[in-house]
């Protein structure tokens, strides 16, 4: 469902619960988005985020991809990289920024090159996640032979990821991240712009504002995939597409907004029980009256 149908379903239930959300205490278009925007953030935390361990996260992620695909980016690339020297480790540990938009990482690409137990150059292997105390239980410092073929990854803080080796990595890089992000904000100034004859004209977007790619498009000579984040240069008016099967050639505006939850059809009419749940108990405070001392 959109944006508008959303509030259609919104309104009928209050108005089911309370005949005066109809008339005289009817919320407007606003108010209802951003409850619709409090309900989706409040439900993704507390179905994926909020568990005991990272492993069950990843279980609870990967049981429920039909519901938060949207949600799952691809292709993320780590910058920002660090030595670890000061814990020894040298060339074998290293820190990343993590994007700004990730809520929990799923899997992480390593590029290592080992020396001794499964030598190897420049092969490429999935980091496995772990939390701080695991990671201090396998690997301290270049004394420790401790033999851990696997690279390591954990979250060091809210901005950082470290990536870390056994005493036998002489190298080690990140490459692919591949995150649950955090959900666009539901806006009604959010707009979409479909091609025209193999170019999509995007003349009305100002300048400088960021657009998002919702098909392999093609912009100022640089290539993008679907899902890609692209600032709208002075001049540069025409994003082309290609044409293929089954896939609608357009562009949505600004980036980080959008008309659609980042969840499921099928789960849409529970994130409108949740809004109403969230916009009643917030009704209901607003009545409460404050006592007055004697």
């Amino acid at each position: 469902m959109n944006i508008e149908e959303l509030q259609i379903y919104f309104q009928q239930k209050i108005t089911d619960i309370d005949p005066s959300f109809e008339s005289s205490q009817r919320p407007d278009s606003f108010s209802i988005v951003n409850n619709f925007n409090k309900a989706l953030n409040f439900y993704i935390q507390e179905k994926y985020l909020n568990v005991k361990s990272y492993e069950e996260r990843l279980i609870i992620i990967d049981n429920n991809l039909d519901e938060i695909a949207g949600l799952i980016t691809s292709g993320g690339l780590l910058y920002h990289n660090k030595t670890k020297s000061g814990y020894n480790w040298d060339i074998r540990g290293q820190m990343y920024r993590l994007p700004d938009n990730c809520l929990s990482p799923i899997s992480l690409t390593a590029t290592v090159t080992r020396t001794e137990v499964l030598p190897m150059t420049d092969q490429k292997q999935f980091a496995l996640f772990v939390n701080r105390k695991q990671a201090e239980k396998l690997i301290s410092d270049t004394s420790d032979k401790v033999i851990h073929t696997k690279p390591l990854a954990f979250i060091e803080d809210e901005f950082y990821l470290t990536l870390v080796g056994d005493a036998y990595v002489t190298s080690i890089s990140a490459g692919e991240l591949v995150y649950l992000r955090k959900p666009f904000t539901l806006s009604l100034e959010y707009s979409e712009l479909i091609n025209n004859g193999g170019a999509i004209n995007i003349s009305s977007i100002t300048t400088g504002t960021y657009f998002r790619a919702l098909c392999d498009v093609s912009y100022a000579a640089v290539n993008y995939i679907a899902g890609s984040k692209i600032q709208k240069i002075a001049g540069q008016n025409s994003v082309t597409v290609t044409a293929v099967d089954n896939v609608e050639m357009k562009i949505g505006y600004p980036y980080g907004l959008t008309n659609v939850p980042d969840i499921a059809d099928s789960s849409h009419m529970l994130l409108v029980d949740l809004a109403v749940k969230l916009f009643m108990d917030d009704a209901k405070l607003k009545l409460i009256q404050r006592q007055t001392s004697k």
